[in-house]
Formats: structure tokens, C-alpha cells, sequence
């Protein structure tokens, strides 16, 4: 079911199967979200828990168990229940079942947040352990962004900006999703700005794992019209659209915790940014999304 959001700024729509945002406009009309077009990817705004990425031979260990889940987990893929509703933010919920528990052995609650202020928006995360033990998790966002998001701009006219000077080196995506950390490519050098082609996507997402900037955009360099995301207290960010030759989108997506790399040794507790969350806390990160 799709729920909407709405000031006299901005409207925002989300529906309840994966609490996935499917449009965020400005007052004039303008569409910011990816509208997700089966041509070129089909979801617009997926919710990544409690993995990020793939896994290594598709499977996991937990406490001595084998597990399997597909591609960023199975929370995009489930309904959410409404806790919250007012005319400017809105409350889901996915508690842990049967059904997850075949997947993900531990008890949890995820409740997830949108909030409208102005042309912007807020997503906000929070992972609650309902178990009986410590739990582990990751999780991230995925929104894709049109661009250009003026129709008929050359995708070329775009680019990503930091809010300080980066310098990068992302790690290779294998075939398999999983992450080769050892072999990097230098994608910036002490600069803000990384000008947008498609050849930048050939190989899967760009991954940055120590960036000191917080802030990022994607931004046209000749009409300033574009996207803002502050993503402080999430530890990874991707940039990723499919490598094709028109892909009109790119998606922003801040991560707390990351695929499995090629030298990982299968079990959950031991993954690369993996969480841990002691009975009975949360955990709460957000990211703002602001229109330019």
C-alpha cells in the first residue's frame, strides 16, 4: 500500500512492501526519485538488512548454523506494518516471524522512519534486539536518483561531489557481488568532484570505504539542479547504476556494514563491518536527502 508524505515544499510516497520509497517531488512537479523502470532495474528505494550485498557462495554461518539469503537480505521484500502516520512523517515496522528466522535466526525489530521537512527528507534506521542473546546485523539504504533529473539533460552534464577534497580507492566488485579489497582502482585524487560517464559503473558499484566527507550530490555542473545527501554515522557509501549505455538514474547508498569479500570465512559474527547489538539495545542511524 503506498502512503504520501506531503508539506507545502515536497511530497513524498512510500509503500509498505519493503518500506521502499517510490517518489519524492518538489512543489513544481519535479521527480527526484528513480521511477523503477524493469528495463533497467525494478525496485526504486530498497531497505538493505540484515545483509549489505552478496554473500560469499550465497550462504552464511550463524552459531555453528548454515544459512542462505539473496542479494542485501529479505527486508526489501517483506511488508512492513504502519505504527505512525501524520501529515509529515510516517513509522514502519518488520518484526522478526518464522518465515524470517529461516534466514536470520534472531529476534529483532527494524522500524524505519521517513520524516518531510521542507524539500527534504529524513530516513530514519533503528534495529532493535528482541532476543534473548547479542544479534548481529548490517544494514543500508538504496535510493536511486533520476539523472539527469531535468529530462533531456546529457547524463554527462552530471557529476558526484564531496563536501571536502577525497582521495579513494574503491576495491573491485567480482561477478559474484562479492568484494575484491585487495584490488583497488584510484577513482579520485584529492579533489571534490568526480565528473559522471558510464564507464565509471563497469564494474559494478564504486565502493568507498574511508571517506572523510560526509556529504555528497549528484549534481548537473551547468543547472545545479540535483540531489544532497548527508549520510553522517553510516560507514560505507556505494554509487551504482547497471552498466548500460542510457541508464537514466544512479543510486546514493550509505551502508552500515558491507558485502563479503573473497577471502571471507563464511561465518555472520566475522563479517567486515558486521554489528553487534547487546540484549535489549538499538541501534539508530538516518540519513537526509535534500533537493537542489
Amino acid at each position: 500500500m503506498l502512503y504520501t508524505l506531503k508539506n507545502n515544499s515536497a511530497m513524498l510516497q512510500i509503500d509498505s512492501l519493503g518500506a521502499e520509497i517510490k517518489s519524492f517531488k518538489d512543489v513544481f512537479g519535479t521527480e527526484y526519485m528513480w521511477t523503477g523502470d524493469p528495463a533497467y532495474w525494478k525496485r526504486t528505494a530498497p531497505v538493505l538488512f540484515p545483509i549489505v550485498g552478496s554473500l560469499r557462495n550465497k550462504t552464511t554461518v550463524i552459531e555453528g548454523q548454515k544459512y542462505s539469503m539473496g542479494q542485501h537480505g529479505f527486508a526489501r521484500d517483506m511488508e512492513f506494518r504502519v505504527l505512525y502516520q501524520s501529515e509529515t512523517r510516517i513509522v514502519f515496522c518488520l518484526k522478526s516471524s518464522e518465515e524470517t528466522k529461516k534466514m536470520y535466526p534472531y529476534a529483532f525489530d527494524l522500524l524505519i522512519t521517513y520524516t518531510l521537512e521542507g524539500s527534504s527528507y529524513t530516513c530514519k534506521y533503528e534495529v532493535v534486539n528482541m532476543d534473548d542473546r547479542a544479534i548481529y546485523f548490517a544494514l543500508g539504504a538504496h535510493p536511486g536518483f533520476n539523472c539527469p533529473v531535468v529530462p533531456g539533460e546529457p547524463f554527462e552534464n552530471y557529476q558526484i561531489e564531496f563536501g571536502e577534497p577525497q582521495t579513494a580507492d574503491c576495491p573491485y566488485v567480482q561477478d559474484t557481488g562479492v568484494i575484491a579489497f585487495h584490488k583497488r582502482r584510484r577513482v579520485i585524487e584529492n579533489a571534490k568532484v568526480i565528473p559522471l560517464n558510464r564507464e565509471l559503473f563497469a564494474h559494478d558499484a564504486l565502493i568507498f570505504d574511508s571517506l572523510t566527507s560526509k556529504i555528497v550530490r549528484i549534481v548537473s555542473r551547468t543547472t545545479g539542479r540535483g540531489v544532497e545527501m548527508d549520510f553522517t554515522g553510516f560507514d560505507y557509501l556505494g554509487i551504482w547504476q547497471p552498466h548500460t549505455d542510457s541508464t537514466p538514474f544512479v543510486c546514493l547508498e550509505p551502508w552500515v556494514g558491507i558485502a563479503d569479500c573473497d577471502d571471507s570465512d563464511g561465518i555472520y559474527e566475522h563479517k567486515r563491518g558486521i554489528r553487534r547489538l547487546e540484549k535489549s539495545e538499538s541501534f539508530t542511524v538516518s540519513y537526509t536527502l535534500h533537493t537542489l
